[in-house]
């Protein structure tokens, strides 16, 4: 059993922020709030249960959090995001086009539409 671990939360919350830009050479553009640099946000919404009770937001940001949890993003200063919704994407036609990626890629080693792996259909069969 771990007992004591060196890295803290506050660790891995820069190294998602200012270290990843920093290891693409960006650190000077973004990763962190500050005058000239691009203000792209990403705000939780903190109520969903994997992050109550919230009282230590650092630690559920990063223990807990996941993609469900992201309520608003604002890159460039334009909301992309709001309310847990993309906007301005047509989701109806990235339905499609994934849906004709996966066909396209079935017809090119021959398997049909409905075509599942063994342990993925045992994983769906009731």
């Amino acid at each position: 059993m771990v007992e004591h671990l060196a890295i803290r939360t506050v660790d891995v919350l820069r190294f998602a922020t200012i270290e990843g830009a920093r290891a693409c050479g960006l650190g000077d553009r973004t990763g962190s709030l500050e005058v000239g640099k691009a203000a792209d946000l990403v705000l939780l919404a903190p109520f969903g249960l994997n992050l109550v009770p919230l009282n230590n937001a650092l630690g559920s940001l990063v223990l807990a959090a996941h993609p469900g949890n992201v309520d608003t993003v604002i890159v460039a200063g334009r909301v992309v995001k709001k309310d847990g919704r993309l906007l301005s994407v047509d989701v109806d036609r990235v339905r499609r086009l994934a849906e004709q990626s996966r066909d396209n890629l079935y017809s090119r080693v021959g398997v049909g539409k409905g075509w599942q792996p063994d342990n993925v259909r045992a994983w769906t069969d009731l």
